[in-house]
């Protein structure tokens, strides 16, 4: 491995952690919540799973979808 050759240490970060980066930096809002705060969420909504694959990125047009609950 690259690493190994050029004895180097590989460290993967959380996937959470791209939510405490700046905006400024980022050029959009990136916010984590549970599903339980969708209820309360203005829809449309671009929402994205923190776990990969858990369900496909997309738009939301409500909190009532079946791919959410």
């Amino acid at each position: 491995m690259l690493a190994q050759v050029l004895d180097l240490e590989l460290v993967s970060v959380k996937d959470e952690d791209i939510a405490k980066i700046s905006s400024k930096y980022l050029k959009r809002n990136i916010e984590i919540h549970t599903f339980q705060f969708l209820k309360s969420m203005d829809f449309p909504i671009f929402i994205k799973s923190v776990i990969p694959k858990l369900f496909k990125a997309q738009v939301f047009q409500a909190a009532t979808n079946e791919r959410l609950l």
